[in-house]
């Protein structure tokens, strides 16, 4: 027994060898805050007509404090490859009293600030929105041209899952930030909802 016991841990500690160099392991810094509201609907719009566009607005802080009183400015923590985002998406209440992912087109989108892009994956479409820097603030705006009449929601792609927070995040080789935010008159989802009449 004692020897397909050493035989095992040698295993183990070869393939933990092989398997996860150095240099992958992950040790920079993960900073975390909770903030409220930096997302909103411009004009607090709750109706709009077919045909009309309804604007998102994200705008948050560059310095950040999190739980455990530690200051953080999203500044150091910007790379190419991760700049600072988020994912929306645009939901719709069917008939049957669910909500369910809307599928949108380029010609739906509006980018005013930042960038905005339409993600369409297998199971749903949604909005990643890189958020640019203006003065002390990361800021983007976008519309969305809904294409039919009904009840909509706007939300974090992940409400579900998240308990209807936004996470706006970033990351670059010295770590990670976070922000955890709401919707401005959100709903008890997080969801934020009008009608296209």
């Amino acid at each position: 027994m004692k020897v397909v016991y050493f035989a095992f841990s040698m295993v183990v500690s070869l393939c933990a060898v092989l398997c996860c160099p150095e240099e992958d392991i992950f040790n920079g810094d993960v900073y975390i805050a909770n903030t409220q509201d930096d997302v909103s609907i411009v004009d607090n719009v709750n109706y709009i007509n077919l045909g009309d566009t309804i604007y998102i607005s994200t705008k948050i802080n560059n310095e950040h404090i999190t739980i455990n009183e530690t200051t953080f400015f999203i500044d150091d923590y910007i790379s190419e490859e991760y700049p600072i985002n988020t994912s929306l998406a645009l939901f719709k209440l069917n008939p049957y009293g669910n909500i369910e992912n809307v599928s949108l087109n380029n010609d739906a989108i509006s980018v005013i600030i930042g960038s905005t892009e339409l993600i369409q994956d297998i199971n749903n479409a949604y909005l990643s929105v890189k958020l640019i820097k203006e003065e002390q603030f990361y800021v983007n705006i976008f519309g969305i041209t809904p294409l039919e009449t009904g009840t909509y929601f706007i939300g974090s792609s992940y409400y579900q899952y998240n308990n209807g927070l936004i996470e706006i995040y970033s990351s670059n080789d010295v770590g990670t930030v976070q922000i955890n935010t709401t919707l401005l008159n959100a709903n008890e989802n997080g969801l934020y909802q009008f009608e296209v009449n």
